[in-house]
């Protein structure tokens, strides 16, 4: 079992463009990582039938802390024995694209994350970037990701300019809901 120090950040893409912070940020809870042949069968059958063309790369037991929010992991040494486990983060991915999938127990889809490599932007987050980001450009991949089964769409854009470098997430009408913003020495 590995415990993992969490930084948690603002979910953004549940919840809107909210600007309060997590009560969770910078807590450390311990995510165990499912051994091979020991996935709960409920839901390596709900991944199947959710994401059929995917190989499965990764199965771990996720917190109930943590469902819901967009985290960072950094490893930590220590270990908690009595955190209670009832989701599983499903990492799965297919010729074309990657899944992060969170399911309960009983192998129902909570949510789910899907990166299209250099995907298609619509052009309302396309104008928007020209608009109040003209001197950055874009660099990585673009990011569209589903939150769950809804048919709203998410926008995650990496910019840079100059040693300043954002991760911003936009809806689909080019709203920018948050910007993560990272500099590079």
């Amino acid at each position: 079992m590995k415990t993992l120090s969490i930084a948690l950040l603002l979910t953004g893409l549940s919840i809107g463009a909210t600007q309060a912070q997590s009560p969770l940020e910078d807590q450390s809870v311990t995510i165990t990582h499912v051994k091979k042949g020991e996935e709960p069968q409920q839901v390596m059958d709900a991944v199947k039938a959710d994401f059929p063309n995917s190989i499965v790369t990764d199965v771990a037991f996720l917190p109930h802390a943590l469902y819901g929010h967009e985290w960072a992991v950094s490893e930590n040494k220590n270990t908690d024995e009595n955190i209670e486990m009832l989701y599983y983060r499903v990492a799965a991915n297919s010729p074309t694209l990657n899944y992060t999938a969170v399911y309960n127990k009983d192998g129902k889809l909570l949510s789910f994350k899907e990166i299209v490599k250099q995907a298609l932007l619509p052009d309302a987050v396309t104008k928007t970037i020209s608009n109040q980001f003209a001197d950055w450009k874009i660099v990585g991949d673009q990011e569209r990701i589903q939150y769950g089964k809804s048919s709203s769409n998410y926008y995650r854009v990496e910019l840079a300019k100059g040693k300043a470098r954002e991760k911003v997430f936009f809806d689909s009408n080019g709203t920018v809901l948050r910007k993560v913003k990272k500099i590079r020495v």
